[in-house]
């Protein structure tokens, strides 16, 4: 037994904190500290590609709960194309990582897919 966790305890730690917050159980401060790594105030590509990453899964596990999450590498193609679409909306002033402010926006993005996703899943 070592003192650190292995990487899956920290994808699973990772995925908490973000269902905590689209849960309404957590807030976005919570959501940074987690994903911003190297606690160097911003969000660089790597922890951005985490981030959505988890977010994906969590979405795959709220539409089909009795598979498990997707691999990363299954998932980077979703991951890569989402964050070409998000990353010039949330980076708003250009300059290749995203701040808290910025960050922000990427949080209400979320919270407003999840509900969306929520609301589908009542559907059927």
């Amino acid at each position: 037994m070592g003192c650190c966790g292995t990487k899956q305890d920290t994808s699973e730690i990772d995925r908490n904190v973000l269902a905590d917050f689209l849960n309404n159980q957590e807030n976005l401060r919570a959501i940074w500290k987690q994903f911003n790594k190297n606690d160097d105030d911003v969000l660089d590509r790597n922890e951005f590609d985490k981030l959505l990453f988890t977010a994906l899964q969590i979405f795959c596990q709220e539409r089909d709960p009795d598979n498990p999450p997707p691999s990363r590498e299954a998932m980077e193609p979703f991951v890569e194309k989402l964050r070409n679409e998000l990353a010039p909306r949330v980076d708003t002033n250009g300059d290749g990582v995203i701040s808290f402010e910025e960050f922000k926006t990427f949080g209400e993005y979320l919270k407003k897919e999840y509900e969306k996703l929520q609301k589908q899943g009542k559907l059927f």
